[in-house]
């Protein structure tokens, strides 16, 4: 989830139980913080705990994701080779005593942490007041943070986010329009060869491949042996049959088919992609009329070359329209 961008950040709190000083009979020791006896239960289980909260803010180092890791001051898990090799990496640590935000308790926190500002993290206690020892019934209640110094944590949080916001260049619009295909779709000379009803429901994608290989099929019945332009609304199937193969099972058996009436009816196709705006072939499936073609075409102002250089070239949504607009602003003749 990290690798695909699903986090924008992520903080892990590992259980300290065999960690800590506190711990009579001690499981290990700042000397050797990997345990005494790592085949015991008990230790076996903190070093997995601790071993895959560091792995994972290894990985989110690798993908530059924000990381945060959770430790009692003077839990032997800081005394790990990994933590160290996690400061070598360019981690750092913070210790936050949860008095400052009104916890009657002390209760310092380590934090190790990347791509924060771990300074303004360190929040030491100023002195001037009480703290209740932490110890019988308060041991549990103890462990989970003051309100004020979660809401401290999370908007530290936020302000990194806000600043990895402000410093990310602004988006590009997905381009994946052609102008010249547009222009085509939206032409007179379309008319509907046939529709049908699905049996049964599948995905979007799915059925637009299935559409592509009673396509295939009512060309093989024609006789085939030919070249000829199939537009899709779904980048999927258009993707899928373009290479002959996905990685989706649902896609497999419309592929398959395709393929064997190509081959069968010596077919050869060229996929473009029809935005589901402009798309005709839709029109049935909504019961509706097909639309009013356009008044103008830039294929009539444009030479075969200035076709294909055009048609080379990929737009987003509103460029598409703007670029065709101005080609039949300037290149259609004044008006007598």
């Amino acid at each position: 989830m990290i690798a695909e961008r699903r986090f924008k950040s992520v903080i892990c709190e590992p259980v300290c139980a065999t960690f800590s000083p506190a711990q009579h009979p001690a499981s290990r020791s700042y000397a050797q913080p990997l345990g005494f006896e790592r085949t015991n239960p008990k230790t076996y289980l903190g070093n997995l705990i601790a071993f895959r909260c560091l792995s994972i803010l290894w990985v989110a180092w690798r993908y530059a994701v924000i990381a945060l890791l959770e430790q009692p001051q003077l839990s032997k898990m800081a005394w790990l080779p990994f933590w160290q090799f996690l400061l070598q990496l360019g981690f750092v640590e913070a210790i936050t005593d949860s008095c400052v935000f009104g916890s009657i308790h002390r209760k310092p926190f380590r934090w190790l942490g990347y791509d924060l500002d771990m300074a303004s993290i360190n929040a030491r206690c100023t002195g001037g007041h009480q703290h209740v020892k932490i110890e019988g019934q308060l041991t549990k209640a103890s462990a989970i943070y003051h309100p004020g110094l979660a809401d401290f944590i999370a908007d530290k949080i936020c302000a990194a986010l806000k600043l990895r916001h402000a410093a990310l260049p602004e988006p590009k619009p997905v381009q994946i329009e052609s102008v010249v295909l547009n222009d085509v779709l939206m032409q007179e000379g379309w008319k509907t060869i046939d529709d049908w009803h699905w049996r049964k429901p599948a995905h979007i994608n799915v059925l637009e491949s299935n559409s592509l290989v009673k396509l295939f099929h009512h060309l093989v019945q024609k006789g085939g042996r030919l070249r000829f332009c199939a537009l899709l609304d779904s980048r999927v199937a258009k993707g899928a049959h373009g290479k002959g193969r996905s990685s989706a099972r649902a896609l497999r058996p419309s592929l398959l088919r395709g393929c064997a009436l190509a081959i069968a009816g010596n077919l050869h196709p060229a996929y473009g992609f029809a935005p589901t705006r402009l798309n005709t072939a839709d029109a049935p499936t909504r019961n509706r009329l097909l639309p009013e073609p356009a008044l103008f075409s830039i294929l009539d102002f444009l030479s075969e070359r200035q076709v294909a250089s055009l048609h080379s070239r990929q737009f987003s949504r509103a460029t598409a329209g703007w670029v065709r607009l101005y080609i039949l602003v300037a290149f259609s003749p004044p008006a007598r």
